[in-house]
C-alpha cells in the first residue's frame, strides 16, 4: 500500500504511525489535502472541537450537522472566527446534540 494512502493524523512527517481510521480521525489525501472527521455531543452557546491531531498548515473549512430524534431541531453554526490549526468553536441553539463534522486543510 501507498503511504499516501493510508489514514493520515496531521502530522507534518506523513508517518505512516499517524493514520487515523476511527470514529474521529483523518486521512491524507492526494495532493497534500488532509480531510478531518468527527462527532462531538455540543450543549447551547459555544461548545470547542478540538481535532485529533493539527492541521500542519492550513484549516481552510468545516461542515458540521447534527439534529435530535425528537423535540426542536437545533440550529447549528461555527463561530468562522474561531477556525484553526486544532479545531474549532460551534455555535448552537436548542441544544444538546449529537455534532458531526467534516474538515478539509492541509
Amino acid at each position: 500500500t501507498l503511504p499516501q494512502l493510508k489514514f493520515f493524523s496531521g502530522d507534518a512527517a506523513h508517518s505512516s504511525t499517524q493514520y487515523v481510521d476511527a470514529a474521529n480521525g483523518s486521512t491524507f489525501l492526494l495532493g497534500g489535502i488532509i480531510l478531518k472527521w468527527g462527532k462531538v455531543i455540543a450543549a447551547n452557546n459555544n461548545t470547542s472541537v478540538t481535532f485529533t491531531s493539527n492541521f500542519p498548515n492550513h484549516c481552510y473549512s468545516v461542515v458540521v450537522s447534527g439534529g435530535v430524534a425528537a423535540g426542536t431541531q437545533p440550529t447549528i453554526n461555527i463561530n468562522t472566527g474561531s477556525l484553526a490549526l486544532n479545531g474549532f468553536v460551534i455555535k448552537m441553539v436548542n441544544g444538546p446534540s449529537d455534532v458531526f463534522y467534516i474538515a478539509i486543510g492541509d
